[in-house]
């Protein structure tokens, strides 16, 4: 009997800790605004914030503490990594040079980082450098897009149950449900912010407006007059061509990692036929 009992409450806590279990997925922020947070308490600095409305991807319950939920780094997250870990290997990118662990950057807290992810940056990992150095009593460290394996952290009562979107957050797909498609441009840029290029409620087009691939903005020759421009991969592959709307440019964003945001086109010529974007909206990385 005894026996049968233990087993008994064994499944009932199994049961329960399977219904308790969140599942990875994208979530709609529900509360007015949360802080995105470097760990899973309040005693962790804030890195961003979030809206209601916006949608983020869980990943899963922190591990401690259950009512905080990991997510993957929102777009304009960073992370920072030491110098003496880092191999420049041009402005835009470098390579690990040891086992190194990075700091979580916050774009709401002028603080020196100190909180370490779990995951260890392997020797050989490339990153991608979104700023210039800042030096502080513990050295010099670069901003770098979050490493793979990064995760914040939000309040778990801050969401609302999973919600179906099965492209959100990709690359190539249309602004989230409810999230805006746009910031007020800052004086000061600051990784990852978003920047509007075109004028609030644009008319509308009839061809279906995307985001980009991500890559680094080059200058290219004009077309018919026009000042254009293109995105190149890490193996200087051109991705996309793309114009401006009349009246705005891109060019202060020559030579940072972007992605656009705008109808596509296709223009050919005798030799190829080009993918062409008449860009509204640019994310820097």
């Amino acid at each position: 009997m005894r026996s049968s009992l233990i087993a008994l409450l064994g499944t009932v806590a199994l049961a329960q800790a399977a219904q308790a279990q969140v599942s990875p997925g994208v979530m709609s922020i529900t509360a007015q605004d949360v802080d995105v947070r470097s760990g899973p308490t309040e005693k962790y600095y804030a890195t961003s914030k979030l809206r209601m409305g916006e949608n983020v991807y869980v990943t899963g319950e922190s591990k401690l503490d259950k009512g905080w939920l990991a997510i993957l780094p929102p777009r304009g997250s960073f992370s920072w990594i030491n110098e003496k870990y880092l191999t420049p290997i041009d402005a835009y990118t470098g390579a690990v040079k040891q086992d190194a662990k990075v700091r979580v950057g916050s774009l709401l807290e002028n603080r020196p980082p100190d909180v370490e992810p779990e995951l260890v940056v392997r020797q050989g990992t490339q990153v991608k450098i979104i700023g210039k150095a800042q030096k502080s009593d513990s050295g010099t460290w670069f901003p770098i897009e979050p490493v793979d394996g990064e995760v914040r952290y939000i309040r778990g009562d801050a969401v609302h149950n999973r919600q179906d979107f099965a492209s959100a957050n990709k690359p190539g797909s249309a602004p989230l449900p409810g999230q805006p498609a746009a910031t007020v441009p800052s004086a000061n840029w600051v990784p990852g912010q978003l920047a509007s290029l075109s004028k609030p409620a644009p008319a509308p087009t009839k061809l279906p407006a995307t985001w980009s691939q991500i890559g680094v903005l080059r200058r290219a020759a004009d077309s018919n007059g026009q000042p254009t421009y293109i995105i190149m991969d890490s193996k200087n592959n051109v991705l996309l061509y793309a114009v401006c709307q009349p009246g705005f440019t891109l060019k202060d964003y020559v030579g940072r990692t972007v992605s656009l945001y705008g109808s596509i086109s296709y223009q050919s010529d005798d030799y190829m036929r080009r993918q062409y974007m008449t860009a509204s909206l640019v994310a820097v990385y």
